[in-house]
């Protein structure tokens, strides 16, 4: 089989392709004009980072993760770092998008449990259809973020923007739970059950169990068996679902609580202090202690 090269995009990199954007330290990029995409038409790539794109005009054919989407006016397409892309035949397209860090994502104020659910659907289903409604609600804190980076000059300019993007981002968990209730869902496979069972269990027990084993005895697995299945279907394994889910419980607990970091480390089931300090730093290479006074 003929080996296929993947170009890993970063927001950085992004910049390059865009005609025009605004954008906040290394970690916000927002555009209206997307046209010099077209000169990666046709080449796989891996963007390291969270997209959030509006279709505003034109339609455009393209190949996310090995199946065939169009986009046209009135579709949202969000991409993850999970992602493999390439764009294919279209004509013009005009999109209103916002380009994410990881690391800024990850400091949202926003409720994991909430989220990480719509993560997880948004790996397998990059597209859906917006109602006028909900179009013209997204476009409008699309306006707000750009006007708050372009205008707004003073310190809490990225505080502003976390807030409104923590907003914008819980209505495209709105959007997304209504419109997978309203339409017709295809059939999943096994593995995607799996998965799918899998994501709750860790939802419900993620703060008292990382054991793979867990899991896997759960859904009446091995292991092996359950960390491959979760590889093919999201491109994480369950040890990295589970340490991913716990480092952004984590987060949000130094970030939005008053607990210090000892109370922290028992809610989330560690033997001690210092053995959560150092799973953090393993993970976020940073103590907590670090971390919360950011």
């Amino acid at each position: 089989m003929e080996n296929i090269n993947i170009n890993i995009i970063s927001l950085d990199d992004m910049k390059l392709y865009v005609d025009s954007n605004d954008t906040l330290f290394s970690d916000i990029l927002i555009t209206e004009d997307m046209v010099s995409l077209s000169s990666i038409r046709n080449i796989p790539i891996r963007i390291d980072a969270f997209v959030i794109a509006i279709v505003t005009k034109g339609v455009i054919k393209a190949t996310i993760n090995m199946k065939d989407y169009l986009f046209k006016e009135g579709m949202l397409a969000i991409l993850l770092p999970e992602h493999i892309i390439q764009l294919n035949q279209g004509n013009e397209m005009h999109v209103k998008a916002i380009v994410l860090s990881n690391s800024f994502l990850d400091d949202l104020r926003i409720d994991i449990h909430t989220m990480v659910p719509m993560y997880s659907h948004i790996i397998n289903h990059p597209q859906t259809t917006l109602s006028p409604e909900d179009s013209t609600s997204l476009c409008k804190y699309f306006d707000l973020i750009k006007d708050t980076i372009r205008f707004e000059n003073n310190r809490r300019k990225k505080e502003i923007s976390q807030n409104l993007i923590s907003a914008m981002m819980h209505k495209l968990s709105i959007v997304y739970r209504t419109n997978l209730n309203n339409d017709a869902q295809p059939k999943k496979d096994r593995k995607e059950m799996f998965y799918d069972k899998f994501m709750a269990l860790l939802t419900q027990h993620h703060k008292t169990e990382r054991k793979v084993e867990f899991y896997a005895d759960k859904l009446c697995l091995t292991p092996k068996y359950l960390s491959s299945v979760l590889k093919s279907v999201s491109g994480k394994s369950a040890s990295e679902w589970i340490d991913h889910y716990t480092i952004l419980e984590a987060k949000s607990m130094l970030k939005f609580t008053q607990m210090t970091i000892k109370e922290i480390a028992f809610q989330l089931s560690f033997p001690n202090q210092s053995f959560f300090s150092k799973y953090f730093r393993k993970h976020t290479g940073m103590s907590p202690k670090a971390y919360k006074e950011m």
